[in-house]
């Protein structure tokens, strides 16, 4: 049951991130071409 409730915790933390992800990633990307050209 507390490994249900752990579980629940990080598929919901998982979404947000993989919400979330995408854009930060885009950001780091721009920033490295940025910085290397």
């Amino acid at each position: 049951m507390i490994v249900g409730i752990g579980l629940n915790i990080l598929k919901i933390s998982y979404i947000r991130v993989s919400n979330f992800l995408p854009g930060i990633l885009v950001m780091v990307l721009l920033m490295c071409v940025q910085y290397f050209y």
